[in-house]
């Protein structure tokens, strides 16, 4: 944010005593920080602010294969675009609930390639099958 973006936000924040906890966070303060450099206006909930999140990486991986942005709310994204990235997050929340946060061996019925080619776990490299090569 610039100088004038934050001077704006500022009176907004201290209306908001839960975002203004949050921002005590730096991975969040970032997160609420680009939703209003990107809204105008700051997230009124949690929820929102991760679906901003989700929103850009989805158009980050559009463009990145040469489509243009098409949509500015998840709510507006293609399904099929959606869906992959629930299957990625499927997969977060099993490996979170067995106390495992890699992704460093997938098996093919875990995350489809398409899933993989998202762009929501961007610092993998390649895919690792059941014992090959770490990402």
């Amino acid at each position: 944010l610039g100088a004038e973006e934050g001077e704006k936000m500022v009176p907004e924040l201290k209306k908001s005593s839960s975002l203004s906890s949050l921002m005590q966070t730096p991975f969040f303060a970032v997160l609420i920080c680009e939703q209003f450099k990107d809204n105008g206006h700051l997230p009124s909930t949690r929820t929102e602010i991760f679906s901003s999140v989700i929103t850009r990486l989805l158009q980050r991986s559009l463009k990145s294969r040469g489509k243009k942005k098409c949509f500015k709310r998840l709510e507006q994204a293609p399904v099929e675009l959606v869906d992959k990235a629930l299957e990625v997050g499927k997969v977060a929340f099993k490996r979170l609930k067995q106390k495992d946060l890699t992704f460093f061996e997938l098996s093919e019925d875990e995350l489809s390639e398409d899933a993989m080619k998202l762009g929501l776990l961007e610092h993998v490299q390649a895919r690792s099958i059941a014992g090959s090569d770490k990402y």
